[in-house]
């Protein structure tokens, strides 16, 4: 899925722990896979993270243009 559909607005950006996110940064640039990010869909053709925050802000650090995302259905 295309980065620039997804919407990190779930979570408080202060939850988040920096150290984490390098973290994350660090192992993205040795190719460690992940699991997808989970995402709902929004109107409009976007799409909000459910789960994987840090995996998420991990790649827009790293460029990606594209990222592997499990759309959960709205209940």
């Amino acid at each position: 899925m295309p980065l620039e559909t997804v919407r990190n607005i779930s979570q408080p950006i202060l939850y988040f722990e920096e150290d984490k996110v390098v973290r994350f940064v660090d192992l993205m640039k040795m190719n460690h896979q992940f699991p997808p990010i989970q995402v709902q869909e929004l109107e409009g053709g976007y799409y909000k993270v459910m789960d994987g925050h840090r995996r998420f802000m991990a790649s827009q650090r790293c460029s990606f243009t594209q990222i592997p995302v499990e759309i959960i259905p709205k209940l």
